[in-house]
Order: C-alpha cells, then sequence, then structure tokens
C-alpha cells in the first residue's frame, strides 16, 4: 500500500473521529425548552399509545354494533319424542284412512329475519361506545397532566440549579481573586494567614453547595428525560420560558371536568336506551326447513317446507324496571353535577393559591432589585477595605454571603413566579 493511501486513510480515520467526538456536544448544545419538554411528553409517554388503541376498539365497536341491521341468520334443528300425537279416527266414506303421526318428530331449518324498526337501540348504542372511547382518551389526558405537572416542577428545578450556580460561581471567582491577593499580601508580611485561611474556607463551602446544585440538577435532569424521552444529559441547555399572560378561573378545559361531562351524557344515552327497551319491535323474517311432519301436520312422511312474514316483538316486562333505572340514572347525573362543583372548588382553592403567589413574587423581586442594589455597593466597599488592611476577612465574607443571599432570593422569586404562572396554565386546562 502507498504512502498516499496510508496519509487518506489516517486523514479520513481523524475526521471520523472528530465528528464523533463533536457529535454529541452539537447535540447537547440545542436549547430545551418548557414547551418541547411538555410536547414530548405528549409524544412519548407510554400512556399515549392507549388513544390509538382506543380508537381502533371504538372503530371495532361501531362495527359490531352496525351489523345488527344486518340479516339475523340461524340455523336450527331438533329431534324430539311425544307421548301422544293427533290423530283422525273419524271414517270419512270413499276417503283413505289417515296414518297417525309418528311420535319421534325431526326438523332442520334456516331462520332469517331483517330489522326493520328497533326503537332506536341502534343509534343510542353507537353513541354510547362513541362516548366510551372518549373516556377513556380523557383518562389519558388526566394522566399526561399529572406528568406534565411534574415536568414543570423539575424544569424549573433545574432552572435554579442553573441560576445558583451561576450566582456561587461568580461569588467563588471574587474570592479565589481575594485569596490571591491575600496570599500575596501575606507572603510580604502584611496580612495574617488567618485571614487567608478564613476566604479558602469559604471557597470549600461554595464547592460544597456546587456539588449539591450539580446533583440536583442531574436529578432533575434525569426525571425530565425519562418522563418526556428526549435522551438529555447534564449538557442539555434549559431556557427560561417566555412570561405568560394569568388564565381566566375557569376549568372547562380540564380533562378531569371534561371526563364528569362525558359520564353525563352516558347517563342521558342509558337513559334513553331504558326508553327504547320499552318499545316494540318490528322485523320481517323467513324459515326454510325440513323435517317430519312438514307444514302437513296430516302427512308422516319428511318433507322441505318454507314460510316467511312479519314479526312483532314487545317485552312488556320491561316496563317493571323502567321507572327505577330511569331513577338511578337520573341521581346519577346529579351525583355527577356534585363531582364537578367538588372539583371547581378544589381547582378554585388551588388557582388563589397560585394567583397569590404570583403576586406575592412580583411583590419581593421589585424589593430583591432594591436590595441587591444596596448590597453590592456595601460589598464592593468591605472588598475594597479588605485590600487596604481596614477590615477582617470575617467583615467581608458577611457582606459577600449578603449579596449572595440577596441574588439567590431574586432568582428564587423570578422562578417562583414563572412556576407559578405555568402551573396555572395547566391547572386551568390551557
Amino acid at each position: 500500500m502507498s504512502n498516499t493511501h496510508v496519509k487518506t486513510m489516517n486523514i479520513n480515520a481523524t475526521i471520523l473521529l472528530t465528528l464523533l467526538w463533536i457529535s454529541p456536544l452539537i447535540v447537547h448544545s440545542q436549547s430545551i425548552t418548557l414547551d418541547s419538554c411538555l410536547a414530548a411528553v405528549r409524544k412519548n409517554y407510554p400512556a399515549t399509545d392507549k388513544v390509538a388503541l382506543q380508537q381502533k376498539i371504538n372503530g371495532l365497536s361501531q362495527e359490531n354494533i352496525r351489523t345488527a341491521h344486518l340479516p339475523g341468520i340461524q340455523l336450527l334443528g331438533q329431534a324430539t319424542y311425544q307421548s301422544e300425537v293427533t290423530r283422525l279416527n273419524i271414517p270419512i266414506p270413499d276417503f283413505p284412512k289417515i296414518e297417525p303421526l309418528s311420535k319421534d318428530q325431526y326438523k332442520i331449518y334456516l331462520d332469517v329475519s331483517q330489522t326493520l324498526y328497533d326503537a332506536g337501540t341502534m343509534r343510542i348504542q353507537t353513541g354510547l361506545q362513541e362516548l366510551s372511547s372518549l373516556l377513556a382518551q380523557k383518562q389519558v389526558d388526566i394522566t399526561l397532566q399529572a406528568v406534565e405537572e411534574q415536568v414543570v416542577n423539575y424544569f424549573f428545578n433545574v432552572l435554579s440549579a442553573n441560576e445558583n450556580t451561576a450566582i456561587l460561581n461568580a461569588s467563588k471567582k471574587v474570592l479565589e481573586s481575594n485569596v490571591k491577593q491575600l496570599q500575596s499580601a501575606f507572603d510580604h508580611g502584611i496580612a495574617k494567614q488567618s485571614q487567608v485561611d478564613v476566604l479558602k474556607v469559604e471557597v470549600l463551602r461554595l464547592d460544597q453547595s456546587l456539588i449539591e446544585l450539580a446533583a440536583n440538577r442531574q436529578v432533575a435532569i434525569q426525571v425530565i428525560s425519562l418522563l418526556s424521552g428526549l435522551g438529555l444529559n447534564r449538557q442539555a441547555e434549559f431556557v427560561m420560558p417566555d412570561d405568560i399572560s394569568l388564565y381566566p378561573s375557569t376549568f372547562t378545559n380540564r380533562p378531569e371536568h371534561q371526563l364528569i361531562e362525558l359520564q353525563q351524557e352516558v347517563l342521558i344515552k342509558q337513559n334513553a336506551l331504558t326508553e327504547a327497551g320499552t318499545r316494540p319491535r318490528i322485523s320481517l323474517f323467513g324459515q326454510a326447513g325440513y323435517g317430519r311432519p312438514g307444514l302437513n301436520f296430516l302427512s308422516n312422511a319428511f318433507t322441505d317446507y318454507y314460510l316467511g312474514g312479519l314479526r312483532l316483538s314487545w317485552n312488556i316486562s320491561s316496563f317493571y324496571t323502567k321507572k327505577k333505572a330511569q331513577d338511578i340514572n337520573l341521581f346519577s347525573v346529579e351525583m355527577a353535577k356534585a363531582d364537578a362543583a367538588v372539583l371547581d372548588k378544589n381547582l378554585m382553592s388551588q388557582y388563589t393559591v397560585l394567583a397569590a403567589e404570583i403576586d406575592k413574587s412580583e411583590a419581593l423581586i421589585a424589593k430583591d432589585k432594591e436590595i441587591i442594589a444596596l448590597q453590592l455597593a456595601v460589598t464592593k466597599a468591605s472588598n475594597a477595605e479588605l485590600k487596604n488592611g481596614t477590615s477582617t476577612s470575617s467583615d467581608y465574607l458577611t457582606e459577600l454571603n449578603g449579596e449572595i443571599k440577596a441574588k439567590q432570593q431574586m432568582s428564587l422569586h423570578q422562578i417562583q413566579q414563572q412556576s407559578a404562572k405555568y402551573k396555572l396554565k395547566i391547572l386551568t386546562g390551557n
């Protein structure tokens, strides 16, 4: 193999390895938004598979219901032995003697019927099946909504960890700079070793806090990745959601609310089905058979036969339970309405808490900005005094920790506000 070929292969291998190395970085650099996570939950969470399966079940069930208007076909047969048969013992002049029928009798026949009027039963059953399918889909929506609420919580946990990490890293950078300056001052006999050690201890404490934040962040990312199926890792960049408007305190878009409404519709249709059960049915029918005796009961021979006509069937006994069954359904409708009222009360209480949380955070953020502005000035002055030797490390750390706390508080309040807004969005079914 020539040197040129070897060099070409080495170059290609280098390019391939480089692409393999940078490709994860390209993927990881993608921004992760809350909306994309929620959309992924709707797409990838296992419960969503039930929707497609339920649609298939609904289609097959609807087809089965429609078969009620297809001709009904039955093949029937029987063989009997009876203790007595009809006999004609009256002598008739110039008429041959009629042999008695056999006590063993047989028949096999095909019965075909076609419904002409079913009192609307098929239409009602079709509607009930459609409602059943919608109920199953709403159950899936309720499951997904609970998962979405978890994703929102963990998403903002990641954002909170990111903000606090940035604040602590900035403070750590300042501390490390001060450690170097004090160490230099100590080396020249200007500062004490204890002052340097105090700052070093604080750097180590910040490292501990950063370790905790990184661990919490990683757990939150892993849970989001599991629930959404996005395959995220620690390099994923989470973006603060845009500010959203508050939603009115109406909950008709909530899947639980829609589920209760569908349940009421089911009960109303069941009432109509009960009513239809008390009405007569009309159908055409025809029979074709072979047996002994046939339609001629004076003949003891095997013969074929046929007959047809109009059939009326009316289950009169259905009136016994009609009123009670309808009352049960009506009471069940009232119970469903009570469930809806209880749901609205509970949701309204949650809405009140979240709305108050948003208003409180707004007021706190305004104060946080003032506190941070003042604390930055105090910390800057304390830092200058430390460098001039007119202040101790402990005094400076007190002010620096005050600055860190003020920034963390504002970050916490901002994230709490956005989190409450998104929770309110989900709460109202939007």
